[in-house]
């Protein structure tokens, strides 16, 4: 996961008196890919090609992909709905089909806490 600023929005009365909310709806992870031919391949996301870029290294990109994962009451778009879950695509153009992929839940789809953390 990438590190990202959450955004504080403007003051708000509350039943407490004034509050001052935090949007930390908006989250980003951050993708590598290695043995990588960026003139056969691409990186689909919810359908949408993810621009990569070049690390330096041969074969190796790199992209972060910011996206919505839950929708609070009061937020800095609230009209932007949720991105979740993510599924990430890698297309072979030559043969115009998928080679792999995988989709990535900001919480268990089932309801139920992980056994683990990272």
């Amino acid at each position: 996961m990438g590190i990202e600023p959450w955004h504080v929005l403007g003051e708000e009365v509350s039943s407490a008196g004034t509050a001052r909310y935090v949007d930390s709806s908006l989250e980003r992870i951050q993708v590598k890919l290695t043995g990588m031919n960026s003139a056969r391949y691409v990186l689909l996301c919810n359908g949408s090609r993810v621009p990569l870029k070049e690390t330096g290294i041969k074969e190796e990109l790199v992209c972060g992909i910011r996206y919505r994962a839950w929708q609070p009451y009061s937020a800095l778009h609230p009209t932007i709905g949720i991105d979740v879950p993510l599924n990430l695509d890698i297309i072979d153009t030559w043969n115009a089909r998928s080679i792999g992929g995988c989709t990535y839940y900001v919480s268990h789809p089932g309801g139920r806490s992980y056994t683990h953390s990272r």
